[in-house]
Parts: structure tokens; sequence; C-alpha cells
């Protein structure tokens, strides 16, 4: 069995962690690793080859891997993931959601017919990074949602389409002193301020 520490060595038959040399044995698997002493993260190529009853060395066995865990406390390095439970929405969620809409009259009893143009800021601090943002929005009967000026979304402007939810995830991005959705149009009755 033939260890080592790059795909390079491996290909070319050099053992530089564990080289076992033919062994005669009936163990043909669990054989446990008797090469260098392995540290945490140490990524071990290996391949192995057997001999047949007449002693004839058979090919090797395709190439494979496996990485060594964290063996001691000082190598966890992560850190923890940065959460606000007062901003978190579960997809599908709209418990924390409200309806928003114009100084004009209830909605829900009688609005004009008409586009309506909603813009809510997000402030996010210059020291952070975002990862992944979440969306969740719905707007009768139609919305298209814009972020920093991209669109990011927009429902498909059916009857009923406030039934369902859209929702979606934005990629990395550098903070900044705001990141404004933008809701344009939204017919009446109103739109869902979106879950960010």
């Amino acid at each position: 069995m033939l260890v080592v520490s790059t795909p390079e060595l491996l290909a070319k038959d050099q053992g530089d962690l564990w080289d076992s040399g033919k062994v005669a044995s009936d163990e043909s698997i669990q054989v446990e690793y008797a090469g260098k002493p392995l540290e945490s993260r140490t990524r071990c190529h290996w391949k192995v080859r057997v001999w047949d009853r007449d002693g004839k060395a058979l090919p090797f066995s395709a190439a494979a891997c496996w990485e060594m865990g964290l063996l001691k406390p000082d190598d966890w390095r992560a850190k923890w993931i940065e959460f606000t439970p007062a901003t978190h929405n579960k997809a599908g969620d709209f418990a924390d959601a409200q309806w928003i809409w114009f100084a004009e009259g209830n909605p829900a009893e009688r609005a004009a017919a008409g586009e309506r143009f909603f813009r809510h800021p997000v402030s996010v601090p210059v020291s952070k990074t975002i990862k992944r943002a979440q969306f969740i929005v719905t707007a009768d009967d139609a919305f298209v949602l814009f972020v920093n000026g991209k669109e990011v979304a927009k429902s498909s402007g059916q009857k009923d389409a406030w039934r369902p939810r859209r929702s979606g995830s934005m990629g990395a991005r550098r903070g900044a002193s705001s990141s404004t959705p933008t809701r344009r149009p939204c017919r009446a009755p109103p739109c869902a301020r979106p879950s960010l």
C-alpha cells in the first residue's frame, strides 16, 4: 500500500508517508495505517495493489484520498457565524412581515387602482461583509424588486399573484451605508415588506 502527500508522488509510486511493500497476509480490509505520524488537516492520497497466487503483481487500484480531522483543541480555528435573532426569518414565514402602503386610507377596505413605488433602506455597517442575504416578498398583483438598482425578483403579474410568496438570495457583497430594495410597480392592495 502506498500513502503519499501529493497526487504527483502517487503517480510516481513514491510513498513518502507510507510504503508497506509486499505483505504476505490474508487481511484485505480494515488494515491499519502504519506510516509516518499525521497532522490535522493532512490530505493523504493512496492506492493499493495485490499479488496473485503465482506471485504476479496486479495493477494498482484507482487513486483515492482521505483528509485527517482536527486532532488537537488548538486546531479548531473556526469563528462563530454571526446571527441576529431580531432580523432572522425562516423561508416562507411572514410572522414578522407587515403590509406597507401610502397615507391615503386603508387599502384593505378601498384603494384606487394604479402603480405605487416603495423604498425600504437596509443599513449594513461598512466593516461587515454579507455572505448571503435572503428576501421574502409578495404583492398584489405585480411587483419588481430592485436592490441598489439591480432587479433581483418579480412576480408573474397574473391574477392573485400575491398568494405565492417569492423568495431568493443574493451573494456576497461588502457592507455599505445602506442597501435599498425598491418594489415597483405595486398595484392596490398593498405590498408586503420583504424580510431581509
